[in-house]
């Protein structure tokens, strides 16, 4: 089995999210981005289905470092603006 680093940026999320999960080190910090692969229908938003790996390796997730603000757009586009 192949391990990631102890340090993960995600800005896909769903079903690679969920791949990812399955091959954490105990400790690694998921950062948030986005979730390019939820844009598309933002009523139908699925949750990661492994999240429970986060605490089986006593690893966290969150945003780490500035927020963005900003808005997604319905036509499937991601779009944010820096906070001034």
């Amino acid at each position: 089995m192949v391990y990631l680093e102890d340090v993960l940026l995600d800005n896909v999320g769903g079903e690679l999210l969920d791949t990812v999960l399955d091959r954490i080190r105990t400790g690694t910090r998921v950062s948030i981005c986005g979730a390019v692969s939820q844009y598309d229908d933002l009523r139908d938003v699925r949750a990661p289905k492994l999240y429970l790996r986060l605490a089986e390796r006593n690893a966290r997730m969150g945003v780490y470092g500035r927020p963005l603000h900003g808005s997604v757009s319905r036509s499937g586009g991601g779009h944010h603006e820096l906070d001034e």
